[in-house]
């Protein structure tokens, strides 16, 4: 089997845009959007995700027909077979969450649409992962770098022989880029995410998923996405520090985003530096970063008045992140400045 690397970082933390960087980077061998559509359309393959792909053979020939003519509706990345995918996509082992009456029986049933929950690995979860290993590395022998499933604490990954990138952001804007997403994609059907994803495809047809979609920015809403931030990022320390000296590396969105709003044509150094140091801290070669060129919108996220007041109690209940992302953030400014320093 290659070697494993994995980008961590909760929903909506800056980890799409750094794998897609690192995959530009040529370095990596990752999972894409046109490694699903073949293993969708590979007879011999597809009985092994079969469990991913049920109910969404429409949703499939509808998203080859729009692959290069469309973008992802909440955050307007091209739609093409180079997409840089999550593994979690393909590996679940059990329908996402219950339906109807039998989602009423449940206790607390709108527990039911955590991500914690749904994106959950186990051992089938896992011998599926390792399928999937071993379809990308055919003929590329290169390491491969999958983008983590939301559920960052999931204990199986801390004994994965594997790597970990953790991307850390401001609590607040994480929160604030969820309630966007929910705004631009949940409310409506995405024939992107329809596809490629058995979760959001039944999320569609819950009533009680779009109903849970409905409290968007209001106090209920903003208090319940809140609550799972703070899950997730404890969650996700938890994890860091459970792997061992060498395992892992942290950087931080903010920071390596900073250049976003220059020109195409302009340098991204605070970009590359992140790169650069990734690749050599792991022992890679570093010299594909020029090959890098995606860009994300860094926006200021206009917060609105709900995040606002949201955000003293956000950052309190996790003072302990935050005192880390702000080290991670020092460590990265004090090395790029000392490129420069002279002797």
């Amino acid at each position: 089997m290659p070697d494993w690397y994995f980008v961590q970082g909760i929903h909506r933390s800056g980890t799409t845009i750094l794998g897609t960087w690192l995959q530009e980077t040529g370095i990596f061998r990752t999972l894409t959007l046109g490694d699903i559509l073949d293993i969708a359309d590979d007879p011999a393959l597809t009985p092994e995700f079969a469990i991913a792909f049920e109910g969404g053979k429409n949703d499939l020939q509808t998203l080859k027909r729009i692959v290069g003519q469309t973008t992802r509706q909440f955050d307007r990345i091209r739609v093409t077979r180079e997409m840089f995918e999550e593994y979690c996509h393909l590996t679940m082992n059990q329908p996402p969450f219950s339906r109807g009456l039998n989602l009423l029986s449940l206790r607390q049933p709108w527990k039911q649409f955590h991500p914690r929950r749904v994106f959950r690995l186990g051992p089938d979860n896992i011998e599926r992962l390792r399928a999937l290993s071993r379809i990308l590395a055919r003929n590329d022998p290169r390491p491969q770098l999958y983008k983590s499933p939301f559920d960052v604490s999931n204990p199986f990954l801390c004994g994965l022989p594997a790597k970990h990138i953790f991307v850390f952001r401001e609590p607040a804007d994480i929160l604030m880029s969820m309630l966007m997403q929910v705004r631009e994609n949940y409310r409506r059907r995405n024939p992107y995410v329809a596809a490629v994803s058995r979760f959001y495809r039944e999320s569609y047809r819950s009533l009680w998923y779009r109903t849970a979609c409905l409290l968007g920015s209001t106090r209920a809403g903003v208090h319940v996405l809140a609550n799972r931030i703070v899950t997730d990022l404890t969650g996700q320390l938890d994890l860091m520090e459970s792997l061992g000296e060498g395992r892992y590396l942290c950087v931080d969105y903010d920071y390596m985003c900073r250049d976003e709003d220059l020109a195409h044509d302009e340098p991204h150094p605070h970009r590359d530096h992140v790169l650069e140091r990734i690749l050599t801290s792991f022992g890679l070669d570093p010299g594909g970063v020029r090959n890098v060129h995606s860009r994300t919108r860094k926006r200021g996220n206009h917060r609105l008045p709900a995040v606002e007041a949201a955000r003293p109690r956000l950052e309190k209940r996790l003072e302990r992140y935050r005192e880390k992302m702000l080290e991670v953030r020092d460590e990265l400014e004090r090395g790029f400045r000392g490129q420069f320093s002279t002797p």
